[in-house]
């Protein structure tokens, strides 16, 4: 996730050649309360199962020295935080992350 100030978030980059601003907004508010609805409403199991496959994502090994390259330069060197092993803090955070923390 991005990070300003070291502070975790999200972000939406949205273009339209045919629609307004505030159509768009009202289109990324809709999505984000659909989000929440979701969550809200995750089952523990389901919940058990996105953490699993979130740890499993970020566990997977780079499969070529460009997306090692890829993956330093995106969170590391852009950052100047030079976490190398942040996938691994990253898995253990998630660990503890309780389902009620996250919706």
């Amino acid at each position: 996730m991005p990070t300003v100030r070291d502070v975790m978030g999200i972000y939406f980059m949205v273009q339209s050649p045919g629609k307004c601003c505030e159509h768009i907004t009202e289109s990324v508010n809709k999505h984000l309360d659909s989000m929440k609805q979701e969550a809200e409403e995750l089952e523990d199991e389901d919940f058990e199962q996105t953490v699993s496959a979130v740890q499993t994502n970020l566990q997977e090994k780079d499969k070529s020295i460009k997306e090692v390259f890829d993956r330093f330069w995106a969170k590391e060197f852009t950052t100047h935080k030079l976490t190398f092993d942040r996938q691994d803090k990253m898995c253990e955070i998630i660990k503890t992350i309780k389902k009620e923390e996250w919706q």
